[in-house]
């Protein structure tokens, strides 16, 4: 059996994925997690949009379940399966499809479940396939249609290593530091402008870079740049 097919395998996936969530619960186990600007949330019985970047996905969906209850959208491609997995096994629901692939299906269900109290939609605004850290998702249309504000948030860690993927992943260590940082919310509803709808997206944009920068630096690491750009491995023991 290839090793494509090897991958696509439901019982491969699911061992693969209850290997990484086991591992993501043990990183958190044994680490110091701080929170910075919580305050950003403090309502937290209002709905709300959690935008971050795609290399930060799986540490952050797995905190932010702590907030309410917590809804997520996966490409159809196959690539999509594992994340489909894992993501169930952190609670989160999740609608399949893309703004090509099932949109106007899963734009449904997402408007369905914000009628719920505290359900927040967690979303990669980069995914799924980049350019890395540009918003170039349906996240503002969805913030329009909705009225649901958009709160910036990313992550870091002290001991980290990054693979050298599209999307700079990162994968922390045990034992470690990590630190969550939320944005300032942008609100956004239907009377929202063209005009403001792009300076919108460009502050979600910024707001989401300089987190990552920021806490990034606080780490001593290097600034990850936008872009398809191939970053080295970078590991900080």
């Amino acid at each position: 059996m290839k090793l494509k097919s090897l991958i696509h395998n439901k019982l491969i996936q699911y061992i693969i994925a209850f290997i990484i969530v086991f591992y993501i619960k043990l990183v958190r186990l044994t680490s110091k997690t701080t929170y910075i600007n919580t305050k950003n949330i403090a309502d937290s019985n209002d709905n709300m949009i959690f935008a971050f970047w795609h290399g930060r996905e799986l540490m952050l969906t797995s905190y932010l379940g702590k907030y309410g209850k917590i809804f997520s959208v996966v490409s159809l491609h196959k690539d999509g399966d594992l994340v489909t997995i894992i993501l169930k096994l952190f609670h989160s629901k999740i609608f399949r499809g893309s703004s090509t692939k099932g949109g106007l299906s899963v734009l449904r269900n997402i408007l369905r479940e914000f009628r719920k109290p505290n359900h927040h939609l967690c979303i990669t605004p980069d995914g799924p396939r980049g350019p890395r850290m540009k918003i170039s998702g349906a996240v503002i249309d969805i913030a329009k249609l909705s009225g649901t504000k958009i709160i910036p948030v990313g992550c870091s860690a002290k001991k980290a290593k990054f693979l050298n993927s599209w999307d700079a992943f990162m994968i922390p260590r045990l034992f470690n530091h990590i630190t969550v940082e939320f944005g300032e919310a942008i609100i956004i509803n239907k009377n929202t402008s063209e005009e403001q709808l792009e300076i919108a997206k460009q502050s979600l944009e910024d707001s989401l870079n300089n987190i990552i920068w920021n806490l990034d630096k606080n780490y001593g690491r290097k600034k990850i740049k936008p872009g398809k750009i191939k970053q080295k491995n970078d590991t900080n023991i």
